[in-house]
């Protein structure tokens, strides 16, 4: 079971190791999020260390860059089909794009736990925010957290496959209308009950809410475990789609075009 399993997925996550050497990657693993956790952290010192600001601004920051390299494995894995010219080779063989998802989807997981690692040291030791006291919740916050990311490379890659490249900014932008609806950066409670509805529809909303409820010192645990009911029926509902649209991209000859 087990070497199958390898079989399946180990060239995409090969793959990516390769595109990992040039340093535009590594760029995206650790300097970017890096960057943007000094910004903030310069920033709450300039608010004089609100410790609610600082909750708030460090576990969006930290918790973001997890879910949002993740993604980005999956739809770079894509976009270098198509701009290699690949899509038909690679998709003729037995692979099918559910193989082809999860296989980078995978490598994006590796990244995004160095980089939760990396990123929560940092914190810790330049400016006092100790992301590690959610202790036993760590696990399940970077599983919530990388199902998520699943979930926005399912959608974004079906809406390509759906509407052609003329579409291909969803790869990157969907991500922003994300962060939006989810309270990242701020708690839901801003917004009107409506939107507070349709936000709790989407998993990512209680990576964060589940984060800022251990370190405030309330029980998380039903957090949690709406966000996992939610985040894997997401992904069932998704899987099921990707294995339609995939027919329907053969049917209509996309991976013939950028193949």
């Amino acid at each position: 079971m087990i070497g199958n399993i390898v079989k399946k997925y180990w060239p995409f996550i090969l793959v990516d190791i390769k595109m990992s050497r040039r340093i535009i990657l590594l760029f995206e693993m650790i300097f970017w999020p890096l960057l943007s956790l000094a910004s903030l952290g310069i920033f709450t010192l300039f608010m004089k260390s609100n410790v609610y600001v600082k909750l708030f601004l460090f576990t969006g920051a930290i918790g973001w860059s997890t879910i949002h390299f993740c993604q980005h494995a999956i739809g770079r894995g894509f976009l270098s089909e198509v701009w290699h010219d690949s899509m038909k080779q690679t998709f003729s063989s037995p692979i099918t794009l559910k193989n082809f998802v999860i296989g980078h989807w995978l490598f994006g997981i590796i990244g995004s736990v160095i980089g939760f690692t990396v990123m929560s040291t940092l914190a810790l030791v330049f400016f006092n925010f100790n992301l590690f006291s959610l202790g036993v919740f760590i696990p399940a916050i970077l599983l919530l957290a990388v199902m998520c990311s699943l979930i926005i490379g399912i959608t974004s890659l079906s809406l390509v496959l759906l509407f052609g490249m003329r579409v291909d900014f969803i790869v990157w932008s969907l991500t922003d209308m994300v962060v939006f609806i989810s309270g990242v950066y701020y708690s839901i409670a801003v917004f009107p009950p409506p939107v507070q509805f349709i936000s709790h529809l989407f998993p990512v909303v209680y990576v964060f809410e589940g984060m800022r409820a251990v370190l405030m010192g309330v029980s998380a645990w039903r957090i949690f475990a709406n966000g996992f009911i939610i985040a894997g029926i997401w992904i069932i509902f998704g899987m099921y789609v990707i294995s339609k649209i995939e027919k329907y991209a053969k049917r209509t000859g996309f991976y013939e075009r950028y193949g």
